[in-house]
């Protein structure tokens, strides 16, 4: 059943808030949302030959200090705490950054407004400005500790999420089985849709009629 407590936040957590408490919260400079042009790493071509004007739907798999892409058997070292998956505004891609320093690492994986299936566990993803055709999909065995979404079209949750926080024109929906523990809704174009056998704690959100589905009823604001 449907458990959640919304209640406004204030003015709102804004896009450009949320991408400076990101970095404080890992202390990563990949999380500067810009696009991979501006991060100071170059994408490579490990994605596959990824190329613009094409969707290809790329899964990213996490187990502790590696990630792997669809199906990789020997998976990449990646350092600090959280991953990045950022547009590559030279050519159209989708860049995969890692690492905790300036010259932080980025793997091209396909073409912008391809879906990205999420399975694992991780302590810290960031979408952004990816994918505004496409899909962010977190599976059932996915165990997330902050999920920040920023500007995609919509992120289906099925998995765990200790800490949503959506802002920009994004929709994330908790489908059957999902778990999270507490959302923010940055502004007022960022919604959260909520089945009712997913669970969800406390939400804070600027306006009440941003969430909504079976279990909305419930909200308190």
């Amino acid at each position: 059943m449907t458990s959640f407590d919304a209640r406004p936040a204030g003015n709102g957590l804004t896009r450009r808030t949320m991408i400076k408490t990101s970095a404080v919260l890992i202390g990563s400079c990949a999380l500067g949302f810009t696009g991979v042009a501006s991060l100071g790493c170059s994408a490579d071509n490990n994605g596959g030959g990824a190329s613009s004007g094409e969707s290809d739907q790329v899964t990213l798999h996490v187990d502790g200090q590696r990630f792997f892409i669809n199906g990789d058997a020997a998976g990449t070292a990646f350092s600090g705490a959280a991953l990045s998956l950022v547009p590559n505004l030279a050519d159209g891609t989708i860049a995969l950054c890692y690492g905790e320093n300036p010259d932080s690492c980025c793997t091209k994986l396909a073409p912008l407004g391809s879906p990205i299936i999420v399975t694992g566990a991780l302590r810290m993803l960031n979408v952004d400005g990816v994918n505004s055709d496409g899909i962010v999909s977190i599976k059932p065995d996915a165990a997330i500790g902050v999920l920040s979404l920023g500007s995609i079209k919509t992120a289906d949750i099925e998995g765990s999420v200790d800490h949503l926080i959506v802002v920009g024109k994004s929709d994330a929906i908790a489908h059957d089985g999902a778990r999270i523990g507490q959302a923010t809704l940055g502004d007022s174009c960022a919604d959260l849709v909520i089945n009712a056998n997913s669970t969800v704690g406390d939400v804070d959100t600027p306006f009440e009629a941003q969430v909504s589905g079976e279990g909305s009823g419930a909200a308190r604001v």
